[in-house]
Order: C-alpha cells, then sequence, then structure tokens
C-alpha cells in the first residue's frame, strides 16, 4: 500500500526534485530494519569493508531474534559453531543482486537508470600501435 503512494508521488510529472528527494529519503528510512517483501531477509546495515572492494552486510543488530534462538537451540552441542550474522558483499555479488532489482524499485530511489550500471564490467583498452607514447624523463627516450 506505501509502495503504491510512494510511487505515485514519484510520478507526477511537476514534482520538483527538492519534493522527489525528501520522498526518496523517507523509502530509505522506511526500509532501514525491515523484512524484503520477496524473500523474507531482514535488512542490516552496509558498510565499507577494511579489505578493497568489499561491503560488509552486518544483521546482527536486527529486530529478529532468530540468531538467539539458533544459539540457544545449538548450546548442547560440544563443539560450538560459530553463527555469523556479517556477510561480505563483493562486486560480483553486489552486481547480481543490482541486476534482480526492479524497475519500481530504482524508481522509488529516484535512480536515473539502472543500478548495474554503475559498476564497471568492461574496459575498453586501445591496441598497442594506436596507444598514445608516454615519455618519462627529460626526453632520455625511455618510454613507459
Amino acid at each position: 500500500k506505501d509502495r503504491r503512494e510512494f510511487l505515485k508521488k514519484m510520478r507526477q510529472p511537476r514534482a520538483e526534485p527538492l519534493v522527489k528527494f525528501a520522498l526518496m529519503k523517507k523509502v530509505r528510512d522506511k526500509c532501514k530494519l525491515s523484512r524484503c517483501p520477496w524473500c523474507g531477509f531482514i535488512n542490516g546495515v552496509a558498510k565499507k569493508g577494511r579489505m578493497g572492494l568489499v561491503i560488509v552486510h552486518d544483521c546482527s543488530k536486527t529486530l529478529d531474534g532468530s540468531t538467539e534462538e539458533l544459539r540457544s537451540a545449538l548450546s548442547h552441542k560440544k563443539e560450538k559453531l560459530a553463527i555469523t550474522s556479517i556477510h561480505t558483499l563483493d562486486p560480483a555479488t553486489v552486481l547480481s543482486l543490482f541486476r534482480r532489482m526492479i524497475d519500481e524499485d530504482c524508481e522509488l530511489l529516484n535512480l536515473g537508470d539502472r543500478p548495474e550500471k554503475l559498476i564497471i564490467t568492461e574496459i575498453a583498452v586501445p591496441p598497442v600501435p594506436i596507444r598514445p607514447s608516454v615519455f618519462v624523463g627529460g626526453g632520455g627516450g625511455r618510454m613507459r
């Protein structure tokens, strides 16, 4: 119901950019710590990872108590199992998630185009004979 109302407001042709930005912020705030309507997964906090191009998705502070229930169910085991609610998302995983986004979600987030176009997957490299020569130093004749 809320989704349809937000879409209706976002699709108004005479809506100003500031109004659309405020609507996008409302949608974003409403999506924090909520369940996905398709898979039922609980959203967590996403932060930049320490090692390179990685995003860390932390679901430990979510509304769901399923991890505590799982820990209590496995407490009788002698070997302790690491139950982690932190996932690392590499660029390939993020690209596949972006490709699965529907167009209405892109519209609700006020994206101008598909989000998978934000990730560079192919780089055009000209062949060696066409590349410009770059001289390093004071004309010593060494090329890099």
